[in-house]
């Protein structure tokens, strides 16, 4: 089956989370990290999803799942080790068209949760289509031996400098080109023996060099030819 990959914005929307085991706990942090609401639906819960309903970071109620407490939800994790009550989850959500993903049981998840290997603003999802979750972390494990925390700094600088190219360098499809420049520049380089402050003097120079070759068509051939600023 091929999926469809999507980062999806839960901040202040709700999700009910069915199950309060080890399971559940991992979810609800993810999911709070996120900025999302949750609810919990369980009989039982694990000292730290307590004390999370204790500070009043989740909500919670005691009980069996039951179809109702889908309402007002905009996403559900089914995450119980009751076969039946994970069934009943699935179909309830379907009922009303909510994605919903039943841990370790790909067949009933409307969506999958991917492993994923972060970096400041960067986010790099990896999944084997519900296959093998253990090669899903292993890949994210080699991933992370390829990109380091230089990586998030990078991503930020240029979200930074996204306000000065546009002013520099009106042109979108030399925009484009020049970001795309930036990233596969020696910023990294710089980042990593220089910190920093050397990454940002490299970065402006390199903006204000392709600005100034903008103005002329000889200096524009040479920005999209890679004559400047490679």
């Amino acid at each position: 089956m091929t999926y469809y990959p999507v980062f999806l914005d839960l901040r202040d929307r709700e999700v009910v989370v069915v199950g309060g085991g080890a399971v559940a706990e991992r979810k609800v942090r993810e999911l709070l990290e996120a900025g999302a609401r949750v609810r919990v639906i369980s009989r039982t819960l694990t000292p730290a999803l307590a004390e999370l309903v204790a500070c009043g970071r989740i909500a919670f109620r005691r009980g069996e799942f039951e179809e109702s407490d889908l309402e007002g939800a905009w996403l559900v994790i089914g995450a119980t080790d009751e076969a039946e009550t994970n069934r009943r989850v699935a179909e309830a959500a379907a009922r009303y068209r909510l994605f919903c993903n039943i841990a370790d049981a790909p067949a009933r998840c409307s969506f999958l949760a991917p492993a994923v290997l972060r970096r400041g603003g960067i986010a790099i999802a990896i999944s084997t289509s519900g296959q093998s979750p253990a090669l899903a972390v292993h890949l994210k494990r080699r991933i992370a031996s390829l990109i380091g925390p230089e990586y998030a700094t990078l991503a930020e600088l240029l979200g930074r400098w996204r306000p000065l190219v546009r002013e520099r360098i009106p042109d979108p499809k030399r925009r484009a080109e020049v970001f795309r420049r930036l990233a596969g520049s020696q910023m990294l380089e710089r980042l990593r023996t220089g910190g920093r402050t050397a990454a940002e003097d490299y970065a402006r120079a390199l903006i204000e060099q392709w600005a100034c070759a903008e103005s002329s068509p000889e200096g524009a051939r040479k920005i999209l030819s890679g004559g400047e600023g490679s």
